[in-house]
């Protein structure tokens, strides 16, 4: 009895088996399908991630420092003081200066001076307010800054105002950055560096050069 019932146990398993099978594969039309689509995402991805970085390389990491430059410079008023004890002179001026932007991005600065020494010593500093440059393009702004030597003791301001001409240094940087997409900040540091001589008899700017 005990070999019938096995018998039959394993004929049922047997047939149970033969009912349900072994489990279906994949079909492998659609397992090529998938690899294909992966493959393809795989070269658009590489390819957008080299895109990325040529133009990160072209706009951003090779883009070039603004210049900042002083464009014309004139005076406004002037007055002199040529004593032997106190030597002085007050002048008003009226500038432009300029910011040259050669790249594809728009360059940003915040606030800052321009600065006009005589002698090594301040004499006066003219505001320059934060911006922005556009991309290749050029931004042209006017300024006035008044200079006076009242505050100096130097030896060499009599023998300057009695000759009639005062040679006078300009300085300023903008700490600004190249923006691209709002996103990556390239920093770059424009400066001013220029040299020009105030006519005293004439009362006009000559020989303004900048670096």
């Amino acid at each position: 009895m005990a070999d019938q019932k096995n018998q039959s146990v394993q004929l049922a398993l047997s047939i149970l088996e033969s009912a349900l099978g072994s489990p279906p594969e994949p079909p492998k039309e659609k397992k090529s399908w998938f690899k294909r689509y992966a493959k393809i995402g795989l070269v658009v991805l590489v390819c957008v991630v080299v895109l990325v970085t040529v133009i990160l390389d072209l706009i951003v990491l090779r883009s070039k420092t603004p210049k900042f430059r002083l464009t014309s410079v004139t005076v406004n008023d002037l007055s002199v003081t040529n004593s032997t004890t106190s030597p002085s002179f007050y002048i008003s001026l009226d500038a432009v200066y300029a910011v040259k932007n050669p790249n594809s991005a728009p360059f940003h600065y915040p606030d800052t001076y321009i600065t006009f020494w005589y002698r090594g010593k301040l004499v006066g500093e003219g505001r320059v307010n934060g911006g922005k440059a556009k991309a290749v393009s050029t931004k042209v702004v006017g300024f006035k800054v008044s200079l006076s030597s009242r505050a100096l003791s130097t030896k060499n301001l009599g023998r300057d105002i009695g000759s009639g001409v005062v040679g006078l240094s300009v300085a300023s940087e903008l700490r600004g950055h190249v923006e691209l997409l709002k996103v990556i900040k390239k920093k770059k540091t424009p400066e001013i560096s220029c040299a020009m001589v105030v006519n005293l008899v004439d009362e006009v700017v000559q020989d303004l050069k900048c670096d």
